[in-house]
């Protein structure tokens, strides 16, 4: 099944910042984590133009279970096999679960500007640039195909995810720089790919 939804404009988004109380750590966490526990702004979306919503609020999306080949866009789906577990967060990312080692793949044609350990807690990273002038950049992976200068078709395997750098879980944080608004936000939370 290819699922394909139109994205010809980037999209800039209005917010309105609130405020968010201030979270604190688990008691396991260690001195140096309590101690970075700060306080923090959330964003809210106004007259953002999205899918469409059902009665309940939940984004209105065609079933995409056991499905591959789902592109929205420019931007195919980055991890064939993974599931949605994070909206917009880090500006314009979205996380996929995962298991560790599973094929990370180009969501976009481009030239690989960074393919190895990055820094702000991203660990292992591969960063893309497009034509356009956007940018992709896959994070907490185990492993990289690729290296800078390289030149990527759109769905070749890049990497594999992980669970490198400041991560929970085994999963891709999948993020576009300079783009349109990272179209997978549109999914419900727990949407196969």
């Amino acid at each position: 099944m290819k699922l394909v939804i139109p994205n010809a404009e980037p999209i800039t988004p209005v917010v309105k910042k609130v405020s968010a109380p201030v979270t604190k750590k688990q008691d396991t966490a260690s001195t140096d984590q309590k101690e970075s526990v700060q306080k923090t702004s959330a964003v809210e979306p106004i007259d953002q133009p999205v899918a469409p919503k059902t009665t309940e609020g939940e984004t209105n999306t065609d079933d995409t279970s056991g499905s591959d080949d789902v592109q929205t866009g420019t931007y195919a789906n980055p991890i064939p096999g993974g599931h949605l577990t994070q909206h917009i967060h880090d500006g314009n990312a979205v996380d996929f679960g995962a298991p560790t080692g599973t094929p990370v793949e180009a969501s976009a044609a481009g030239t690989v500007i960074v393919g190895k350990s990055c820094g702000r807690g991203y660990g292992i990273c591969v960063v893309i640039t497009h034509d356009d002038g956007s940018q992709t950049l896959y994070a907490h992976l185990s492993k990289t195909f690729v290296t800078p200068g390289q030149r990527v078709a759109q769905g070749e395997r890049i990497a594999l995810s992980g669970n490198t750098g400041r991560s929970t879980a085994p999963h891709l944080h999948f993020k576009i720089i300079n783009g349109p608004r990272n179209p997978f936000a549109q999914y419900k939370i727990g949407t196969q790919f």
